[in-house]
C-alpha cells in the first residue's frame, strides 16, 4: 500500500461523505483497504464504492442517474488520488536524492557548455600575437598549455590540481 493515498478514518469520512461505521463496515469486507496502524487506503475505498455503485438492482430511472453520477464523480476522484499520489511520490524521491529532474541536469549542462566556449574560443584571438613571436616548439606548447590550464582552473571553480600536463 502506498504511503501517499493513506487517510486516518476522519479524513476519509470528509472525502468520501460517508460515516465511520460504513468505511470501518466496508474494511471488514476488503482487508486491502485498511492497514495495521489504522489509517485507510483513499483508492481501494474509491474503488470499492464504484463496485458498490454499479451492482444492479436499482430500478428507479432518477436513482440510477444519481448512481451514475456518483460513479463519475467517484472515478474522478480515483485518478485525482492516483495523480497526487504520484506527485507526492516524485517530490519525495527529489528531496532524497533519488530523482534527478532532466530539465534541470540539461540547463546545467548547457550552463557549462555555454562557459567553456565563452572562456576557451577567446584564446586564439588572446594568444596570437604572443605566439607570431615565438619560435620555439616547447614555448609555444608550454604557454598553450598555462593559457588552457587556466581556463579549465577557473571553470572548475578554482580547483587547481597542479601543473599542466605539457
Amino acid at each position: 500500500m502506498e504511503k501517499t493515498r493513506l487517510m486516518g478514518l476522519s479524513e476519509c469520512e470528509k472525502l468520501f461523505k460517508v460515516n465511520k461505521r460504513t468505511i470501518q463496515r466496508w474494511a471488514e469486507d476488503v482487508p486491502e483497504m485498511r492497514s495495521t496502524d489504522g489509517v485507510y487506503d483513499a483508492l481501494e475505498i474509491a474503488l470499492y464504492m464504484i463496485g458498490e455503485l454499479n451492482k444492479p438492482g436499482t430500478t428507479d430511472k432518477k436513482s440510477n442517474e444519481m448512481g451514475q453520477l456518483a460513479i463519475k464523480k467517484m472515478k474522478a476522484q480515483v485518478k485525482l488520488l492516483e495523480r497526487e499520489a504520484a506527485l507526492k511520490d516524485l517530490d519525495l524521491k527529489e528531496r532524497k536524492g533519488t530523482l534527478v529532474v532532466y530539465a534541470k541536469i540539461n540547463r546545467e549542462y548547457t550552463e557549462l557548455v555555454t562557459r567553456a566556449r565563452q572562456r576557451l574560443l577567446p584564446l586564439a584571438k588572446k594568444l596570437c600575437n604572443r605566439l607570431s613571436i615565438m619560435t620555439s616548439v616547447p614555448e609555444i606548447e608550454h604557454l598553450l598549455a598555462n593559457e588552457i590550464h587556466e581556463a579549465l582552473v577557473e571553470l572548475g571553480g578554482g580547483v587547481d590540481d597542479g601543473e599542466p600536463d605539457i
